[in-house]
């Protein structure tokens, strides 16, 4: 899935509302000194890692974003990289993530990304095998969201369903999950990771108008570059109306997003000791 770093950036309202909302308690419970190795999985255009993380993280050692998209890697490249912080085209899902990323690092975090990997069990496997001794991960992802019921009515009742055949590889598995956070829970545990923490709370956003919702829906939909340059309008304006079908405004905009996320603190087990 390749995406455009301008369109995210232009749309990406909801991701930073829930960095702001969600971050600044999950680092403050983090344990934390200065000279520890850092990995981001799934770094995106490398905002969130540079805005958001990073300022909560004082006198870090070196830090590695990456991300399975190389358009995302190129522009965190660009415009975010330093002597200490360095970005790299990696696919945490696949069997050689461990061999491309290479190392050990202190602290894992991925942010809005994992959902997107449908081999759960390779993950964190791979998390698993990059957090050195003492590491520890925070792992913040979409379990369900309105987003993944547009993508299914689209994929099966839209001009557009030979583009989508393939629409369930991008919705979380943990979707159809009765306990999403019982069934991470005992994935983790079974790749060697001690739970320390995992929840699976609901989230909120609200669209003011349809041109900042359709904003957000180009930002995020992994469709949009199969679709043929000048029906790229019309998809998207269909998407909206589908948007605003599946999740009404609960106030006074013109639509209100549900996430359901599930949001995890992982030590490695065999280096967990309780605090």
């Amino acid at each position: 899935m390749q995406q455009s770093p301008t369109r995210y950036r232009a749309g990406n309202g909801m991701q930073r509302d829930i960095y702001q909302r969600l971050l600044p308690d999950l680092l403050a419970k983090l344990s934390w000194s200065p000279g520890l190795k850092v990995l981001d999985i799934g770094c995106g255009d490398g905002q969130a890692l540079t805005e958001f993380l990073l300022p909560s993280l004082p006198g870090h050692g070196s830090v590695l974003g990456v991300d399975k998209a190389e358009t995302m890697v190129e522009f965190a490249r660009n415009n975010y990289a330093t002597d200490q912080i360095r970005f790299l085209r990696a696919d945490i899902g696949s069997p050689n993530a461990v061999d491309e990323i290479g190392g050990k690092f202190d602290r894992i975090f991925s942010l809005l990304c994992l959902h997107w990997v449908q081999d759960q069990k390779q993950v964190l496997k791979n998390i698993e095998a990059l957090l050195a001794p003492g590491g520890e991960a925070i792992l913040l992802f979409v379990g369900e969201s309105t987003f993944f019921k547009v993508f299914e009515k689209m994929a099966t009742s839209s001009p557009w369903q030979e583009q989508m055949q393939d629409w369930t590889e991008f919705v979380s598995p943990y979707r159809r999950a009765a306990d999403p956070a019982v069934q991470f829970r005992q994935l983790a545990e079974r790749a060697a990771l001690h739970v320390l923490h995992v929840a699976a709370p609901w989230h909120k956003f609200d669209y003011d108008t349809l041109v900042q919702l359709e904003s957000s829906l180009s930002a995020i939909t992994p469709f949009l570059e199969r679709i043929p340059v000048g029906e790229r309008p019309a998809f998207l304006r269909r998407c909206v109306e589908e948007m605003v079908q599946v999740a009404p405004p609960e106030g006074e905009g013109v639509c209100t997003l549900l996430h359901q996320l599930i949001i995890a603190r992982v030590p490695k087990a065999a280096d967990y000791v309780a605090e």
